[in-house]
């Protein structure tokens, strides 16, 4: 199966991580609309990384769903996804390395190095790029969500699903109620809500029945549902809310990402699973071609941001245009990296025995 519109939140999601580390560059600037911070009011864009994990469940159930549950497919699926993201990543991490080391004089030893190799980023607190993080806890789930498999009856499957996602929230709790850094939790389990989603809406589209039955019509009004969803969320964590929450702060903070998580995938299940008047803008081939792209966008836009004073445009334009034309030109010189490393190194993989042509998966 293609499901060409993956490719266009692929898209959104990198832009948005772009767009939220430029911002972040910059100090968090207002752009004033009258009574509007229209960044404040653009905010979500920023979550892209969430959104990758549910991409990412998805995908991965379809990758798993038509197998029967073995040690031999179970190292096939990892080897898979291991040849996928490694090439790229460990040569990011050497890039970097070195970059970070010899021009910038930061202090990163060998010892960070093996340990974001081996994707133990989170368990040691060691990000030689501050997006590793991500990469760690998605790999992780590799190694996990195939087990969900061990069981053949769909039925079986969604129950111990919504036990996981049951626990995923409990842990999610624990993690906000301790305070600790969100962005490096210790283990994975207060993330899989995220790639639960995308876990779901692929059991819905793979079975006829559940289809037919649960199917979201492409419309207006199913996008302002999934909208209005999704941007719900994210106002559940601004800063003022939760501060002015009570006690009930800390269920805002959790529910915050499960609840934009789920408008998002509430988008991509209507755009997936239904033919209609939005296909043509999704599947445009811009957004072909950038969705191919995302990956290496996520890796490298650190870079171009880290070794460019670009917070020296403050000198000659006001914040707010400067972040701007920063997120503009970082973007672009990003893809035209990452369209190079995917000419050198990703395609060899999807043109390889190893990558199945009818079916594509991203990290």
């Amino acid at each position: 199966m293609k499901f060409r519109p993956i490719e266009f939140f692929r898209t959104f999601s990198a832009l948005g991580v772009v767009w939220i580390h430029s911002w972040i560059l910059f100090q968090n600037p207002s752009l004033s609309l009258g009574k509007i911070d229209f960044f404040k009011l653009i905010s979500f864009v920023g979550n892209g990384v969430d959104f990758f994990f549910v991409i990412s469940g998805f995908l991965m159930y379809l990758a798993l769903q038509k197998k029967e549950f073995s040690l031999i497919n179970y190292a096939y699926f990892v080897k898979k996804r291991f040849l996928r993201i490694a090439p790229l990543y460990y040569i990011s991490i050497l890039v970097y390395f070195l970059v970070f080391n010899f021009l910038q004089n930061q202090d990163i030893s060998f010892k960070d190095v093996v340990i974001d190799a081996l994707f133990l980023n989170n368990h040691f607190k060691v990000n030689i790029a501050y997006t590793f993080w991500s990469l760690a806890v998605e790999w992780l789930f590799y190694l996990i969500i195939p087990f969900l498999f061990i069981f053949r009856s769909r039925k079986t499957q969604f129950y111990t699903f919504l036990l996981i996602c049951l626990v995923s929230i409990v842990r999610l709790y624990q993690v906000e109620a301790s305070s600790k850094l969100f962005l490096t939790p210790d283990m994975p389990l207060p993330l899989f809500i995220e790639f639960g989603w995308g876990i779901l809406i692929g059991m819905i589209i793979t079975n006829d029945a559940w289809k037919l039955k649960f199917q979201v019509k492409q419309s207006w009004l199913n996008l302002l549902i999934g909208f209005g969803i999704l941007y719900f969320g994210r106002v559940m964590r601004l800063t003022e809310l939760v501060e002015n929450a009570g006690s009930f702060a800390i269920f805002l903070k959790v529910l915050s990402g499960p609840v934009m998580t789920f408008g998002f995938a509430y988008i991509m299940w209507m755009l997936i699973g239904s033919i209609g008047k939005f296909n043509g803008f999704v599947e445009h081939r811009f957004f072909q071609f950038m969705g191919r792209l995302s990956f290496g966008i996520y890796i490298w836009h650190v870079l171009i941001l880290s070794i460019i004073p670009w917070t020296h445009l403050n000198a000659h334009l006001p914040t707010p245009i400067a972040m701007i034309l920063t997120f503009v030109m970082v973007s672009a010189l990003t893809t035209l990296l990452s369209w190079l490393t995917y000419e050198l190194l990703e395609k060899r993989y999807f043109n390889s025995i190893h990558s199945n042509s009818n079916q594509r998966i991203n990290s």
